[in-house]
């Protein structure tokens, strides 16, 4: 998933590029307790679909998910959403919840949209696929 470069033109993190990047990647992230992350599995088989989870890495917590290219468009990310963010907001206490979106994700802003977040600013960021700084939309959603 992770060296797939269509898949990851959003990812906002460097690429991990070996097995042992990953988890010090994941790692990373987890050494946070009121960090998570939740594997999105289809329902017909439980074969992994994607992930998705909170960074709280800033003032408001991140959410964050992705899902395996193969199965955009189909849901996946939407209902993930609809269930984690409810469920974290309530195991974490979060009174607000961020996701921060390329400006070019339009996928991701439409579900943001579908979901009651709000545009609440915008600030350059240099992903690592993107030759220069690109937009990045901060939405947010209070709970």
């Amino acid at each position: 998933m992770l060296k797939d470069p269509e898949h990851t033109r959003y990812l906002s993190l460097n690429i991990p590029a070996t097995l042992s990047d990953v988890e010090t990647m994941t790692d990373l992230m987890l050494s946070d307790p009121k960090n998570c992350l939740w594997t999105i599995r289809q329902q017909s088989d439980e074969s992994f679909a994607g992930m998705c989870g909170f960074l709280n890495d800033s003032e408001t917590p991140n959410f964050i998910y992705s899902i395996l290219e193969a199965l955009k468009g189909l849901g996946y990310a939407t209902e993930a959403c609809e269930k984690a963010i409810p469920a974290g907001v309530k195991l974490f206490e979060f009174s607000e919840v961020e996701l921060n979106i390329h400006e070019a994700n339009f996928a991701s802003h439409r579900i943001a949209e579908k979901l009651g977040f709000q545009k609440h600013h915008t600030y350059q960021h240099k992903y690592p696929r993107d030759p220069e700084p690109v937009g990045v939309w901060a939405w947010r959603k209070s709970f």
